[in-house]
């Protein structure tokens, strides 16, 4: 998808990644360190709704090299993963609604609910959950000019689910998440504007109106 957009649209692939600079290393290690961290703060509040603590790679279910195998596979896994999807909802797909709508908050809400849908998910609340982290992901594109950020935040969401929790979904196709759910989630999201924000506003980001720098 992102070399046929650079093909129709004329532009190098970077054009829909982090156009007009480099790769910066630093917004992507923020975008996972504040998301680890919010997540570990949420953690309380799963726990009183229920929800079961049971790292994988801390069981003694599994043996060591299994576990360790395990590690390794979620983190490649999930960074893989993440950096495609972010790729195509926050490189190529921003990019091209960039052309047609020009106001911030309808781009986020827009490709926040494309994301979610992509993936399928029956659940209501977990499509609501999953938009709204879409929303913000979209957010921070906007904000810092590039999927940095959102790629190392993306990546650690995904690793944090996959190392902390037991998915009663995975067990029971018939569990639904509660919409008290929504409220770490939001925790969450309202934590990672805050620090993109920070960021927008310090030395070394180029404020560009958004709808200029994400049009095609």
């Amino acid at each position: 998808m992102l070399l046929a957009a650079a093909v129709a649209y004329h532009r190098r692939l970077v054009h829909f990644l982090w156009p007009n600079r480099c790769f910066d290393t630093r917004h992507f290690l923020i975008g996972i360190l504040t998301v680890v961290g919010l997540s570990v703060l949420t953690v309380p509040l799963y726990l009183l709704m229920g929800d079961p603590l049971a790292p994988p790679v801390l069981s003694a279910t599994y043996r060591d090299d299994t576990r360790l195998v395990y590690s390794g596979a979620a983190i490649l896994g999930f960074l893989v993963a993440a950096a495609a999807e972010e790729v195509v909802f926050r490189g190529v797909l921003l990019r091209i609604l960039g052309a047609v709508a020009r106001r911030p908050i309808l781009l986020c809400i827009v490709n926040g609910i494309l994301f979610s849908a992509f993936h399928l998910d029956p659940d209501p609340i977990a499509f609501i959950a999953r938009a709204l982290s879409g929303a913000v992901w979209t957010w921070a594109a906007l904000r810092l000019g590039g999927i940095e950020f959102a790629t190392g935040a993306h990546f650690a969401g995904n690793l944090m689910i996959s190392l902390l929790w037991a998915l009663p979904s995975e067990d029971d196709p018939t569990w639904t998440a509660p919409i008290g759910y929504l409220v770490p989630e939001l925790i969450v999201a309202i934590g990672t504007v805050i620090v993109v924000e920070r960021l927008a506003r310090g030395p070394g980001i180029r404020h560009e109106p958004a709808e200029r720098s994400m049009a095609p």
